[in-house]
């Protein structure tokens, strides 16, 4: 109770892209650098243009190799154009210098929690390495190892151990036809979650970000090769795959409970000699996950 009246956590049901086939859109993404030079001003306005836009979900303002990372859900490239090039991204009363498409190909990981998508064991499970502990610390005190506890023991309850009486007060449907709209949602891997999420900006947690140019000339098999050996790294809590994309990775870490500088290094021992550059950029604000609204008072 405590960790929601501070507003410490966030219930979250996610869609997964990969698998929802009957809801007729996809997942894009794109970093953003702004001109050198950018006023500050400049770059608050945009970002609360992007905060305010309801076309856009998942996106965050960075510092570094990036300015934002700016997230939608599309019907089609039409859709793109009209809600995202023309009035943002192209649109030249905006300073940018440049941008990357990027569709999602795998949504492996977010939040810390593994999808639908991810391989062989590493699927259905929920990814709170040993450094999750170190939250305490972390947090300056405002979470404690009972509160760690109990973040994870809510995140390794089953569907049907949820108070769904209280959620169906919020809903059209009874408990019982919502818990079977969702069973089904989770039978079919549609669904993530429901998880507890942990509110990074709240909390003062910074993620680092991780952008990784591939040769675009490596084979496909090299490719599955390389997104099998990146979820093996326990450290990063949101891994997207894109393989139409200048960068074919966006990968997070969180700062104080990963160390930043061995997963560059196992970065860079992954991708070897297919390597050509991996950018990077630090979390200021997150503006929303997905849907939800995550900043202020929202």
């Amino acid at each position: 109770q405590k960790m929601l009246n501070e507003k410490y956590l966030g219930l979250r049901m996610s869609l997964s892209p990969g698998r929802s086939t009957w809801f007729p859109y996809y997942v894009v993404y794109a970093p953003v650098k702004l001109k050198p030079g950018t006023p500050e001003s400049v770059k608050e306005e945009l970002g609360q243009k992007i905060r305010d836009e309801m076309f856009f979900c998942t996106s965050y303002e960075l510092k570094g190799d990036f300015d934002f990372w700016i997230g939608w859900h599309a019907e089609s490239w039409e859709t793109i154009k009209e809600r995202a090039l023309d009035p943002y991204l192209e649109n030249d009363a905006w300073p940018i210098e440049n941008y990357i498409i990027q569709p999602i190909s795998a949504q492996i990981r977010h939040g810390g929690t593994n999808t639908g998508e991810a391989t062989g064991d590493k699927a259905y499970t929920f990814s709170f390495p040993d450094h999750f502990d170190n939250l305490p610390s972390v947090t300056g005190g405002k979470l404690n190892s009972d509160d760690v506890a109990v973040i994870k023991a809510l995140n390794e309850k089953n569907l049907n151990e949820f108070d769904w009486g209280t959620i169906a007060k919020y809903s059209p449907k009874t408990e019982s036809e919502l818990k079977d709209l969702l069973e089904g949602l989770r039978e079919s891997t549609s669904l993530i979650g429901p998880f507890w999420a942990i509110n990074e900006e709240k909390l003062g947690i910074t993620s680092h970000w991780f952008f990784v140019q591939v040769n675009p000339l490596a084979t496909c098999d090299k490719m599955c090769e390389y997104l099998d050996k990146v979820q093996d790294i326990n450290d990063l809590h949101l891994i997207y795959y894109h393989h139409d994309s200048i960068t074919a990775f966006t990968l997070a870490a969180w700062e104080g409970l990963a160390d930043i500088n061995e997963i560059r290094n196992q970065l860079k021992a992954i991708f070897g000699d297919d390597l050509i550059n991996i950018y990077e950029a630090e979390q200021i604000q997150q503006y929303r996950w997905w849907t939800t609204l995550w900043y202020g008072d929202k």
